[in-house]
């Protein structure tokens, strides 16, 4: 007996972009801890009143916090979608969660837009069912996202 349907592999989409906020929050750390040890070994940069530039140090340790929170809270991910169903898999730096998605719900797969500076982001957002919504993959690059769009429903 031979077969003619043809078995589609599985559609794998991955978005790193949050390695990149990492990297840079683990440099941009680094450096403002370095200006720290410089500021406290020197017993101050000797520029303006010591208060001035402790509080100033102090903003930088504020700002890199901040900063490091917001840009450490953001996954990788990786959604896999197979004839078996699919799985949505999200990396962070000191987790990892993976939620098996229902066919149904890729059907509600949606291109978000965020207007930058220069031009367009569009996000490929896919809405649990706990309401989140999980961004799949971003590009400044319309096509490709509303190709991806196409290929998910496609396999919903």
């Amino acid at each position: 007996m031979s077969h003619n349907r043809r078995v589609k592999s599985p559609l794998i989409i991955r978005s790193d972009i949050a390695v990149a906020g990492w990297v840079f929050m683990a440099v941009w750390t680094f450096g403002v801890a370095m200006m720290t040890w410089g500021y406290v070994a020197l017993g101050g940069f000797h520029q303006f009143d010591p208060l001035v530039e402790a509080g100033v140090v102090m903003l930088f340790w504020v700002f890199t916090l901040g900063g490091a929170g917001e840009m450490l809270s953001k996954p990788r991910s990786r959604l896999t979608i197979d004839r078996t169903g699919a799985v949505l898999l999200r990396i962070w730096p000191t987790r990892r969660r993976e939620d098996r998605v229902p066919r149904g719900v890729l059907s509600g797969v949606d291109i978000a837009t965020e207007r930058d500076e220069d031009s367009d982001i569009y996000r490929l957002e896919l809405t649990l069912p706990s309401g989140e919504a999980v961004v799949i993959r971003q590009s400044r690059l319309r096509e490709e996202i509303e190709d991806l769009r196409r290929e998910i429903l496609a396999r919903a």
